[in-house]
């Protein structure tokens, strides 16, 4: 069988092939997967499952391990959980696969609408068409209905606390976990609201680097762009192996979720020329699975991780009627967490039950990922094109 590079691959589906919505889609519930075992303090999705198989062989329901405390990481704004790490054990390199994925795909998602548009104008309108109008609501709601709901301070106090007004900076990038009053019954402590908007600096920092770079044309000459991209990766490998720089192994830093989104942009750019190998498709996971998360590997494992990413994306999957009707992954991102808080605010014996939790809340999340999809996001980008300029693609240098 002849081989094929990722940019032919690309090109045949127009970039649009159903390996990308997969892709998407399967991030964004396997993060919902790994909080729910934050949130519920449970050992996370796989190990649950071989305890119910183990209860219904044996009729033994405790668990092989007991659940271990879930305690609250915070590499950039200070209240993030854990996303089940502290229980993953050998799936640990998995879990923590999870966001830098999603940031490489945006990155070589991303880079080809900007070699399409071209202008930054139009660029930004359609980054801010895709993000804010569903985050927006999503703010609001929680704001409005989640906090006055679960606060246990009187309305009247809630809706004049400083708190209840800052909480909507979140819509812009400014990272509030926490709403006045509000405190979870499965931690004391756990005060986040929605933690996945943790990832909100990071993504407005690349839209904003790439716009430089389309303003300066950086990011449309191919050599300039890839010797700036090697000169910083030598440079951060240099810092973090020998000045102790973000070596701390997993942490999902900011600026870590950045260059990922970054080595996305170079896999854009060279797809005509990488070629569309299995044999490298296992390689790199292997290469990722021990080097992400270890401090020596927190610069060598971008790579190896976005090639098994674009890999993914390119796969000639059997195409869904439900996938093709709509993106619901930024759904699913946005409302799992909150509403994974409710179920459990509501029925704290589900505390410690896994799939009991999980089950409900995943429905849940489904349904408000359809509605805020059908309902809000998709009116919103018919708008893009009033902001597409009809203009030839830049031509990569």
């Amino acid at each position: 069988m002849q081989k094929r590079t990722f940019g032919q691959i690309f090109t045949e589906q127009r970039g649009i092939g159903p390996g990308f919505d997969y892709l998407r889609i399967g991030l964004a519930i396997a993060i919902f997967l790994a909080h729910i075992a934050a949130i519920g303090e449970t050992r996370g999705v796989i190990p649950s499952i071989i305890d119910l198989f183990r209860e219904l062989f044996t009729g033994n329901s405790a668990p092989i391990v007991a659940a271990v405390p879930t305690n609250l990481i915070a590499p950039v704004t200070g209240n993030l959980p854990d996303m089940g790490l502290t229980r993953a054990g050998l799936s640990r390199p998995i879990v923590l696969s999870h966001v830098p994925m999603f940031f490489a795909l945006s990155g070589f998602l991303v880079a080809g609408s900007a070699f399409r548009v071209r202008r930054v104008k139009s660029f930004l309108a359609l980054r801010s068409l895709r993000i804010f109008p569903a985050l927006g609501v999503e703010v609001i709601l929680s704001a409005l209905l989640i906090g006055a709901y679960a606060t246990t301070l009187p309305l009247d106090r809630y809706f004049q606390d400083y708190g209840f007004f800052t909480y909507f900076g979140n819509i812009f990038g400014f990272v509030q976990m926490h709403l006045p009053g509000v405190v979870w019954p499965n931690s004391g402590e756990r005060t986040a609201v929605n933690a996945n908007l943790w990832t909100l600096p990071g993504e407005f920092y690349c839209y904003l680097i790439l716009s430089f770079g389309m303003f300066s044309t950086l990011v449309f000459n191919r050599k300039i762009c890839t010797a700036l991209f090697v000169i910083t990766t030598v440079g951060l490998i240099y810092v973090s192996n020998f000045r102790g720089f973000n070596s701390k192994a997993g942490v999902l830093a900011t600026d870590l979720n950045v260059y990922y989104f970054f080595v996305g942009i170079m896999f854009f750019l060279w797809k005509d020329v990488i070629w569309r190998s299995w044999t490298l498709f296992g390689l790199s996971i292997i290469a990722v699975y021990f080097l992400i998360d270890q401090p020596w590997g927190v610069y060598l494992a971008p790579l190896p991780l976005a090639y098994v990413t674009v890999f993914i994306g390119l796969i000639e999957f059997p195409s869904i009627k439900l996938l093709r009707s709509g993106d619901y992954s930024y759904g699913v991102y946005l409302y799992g967490f909150p509403i994974s808080q409710m179920v459990l605010f509501e029925f704290p014996q589900l505390k410690g039950n896994y799939l009991a939790l999980m089950a409900p809340s995943l429905a849940l999340t489904i349904v408000f990922a359809y509605l805020s999809w059908h309902g809000i996001e998709k009116h919103f980008l018919k708008l893009k094109r009033h902001f597409i300029a009809k203009s030839p693609p830049p031509s990569e240098k």
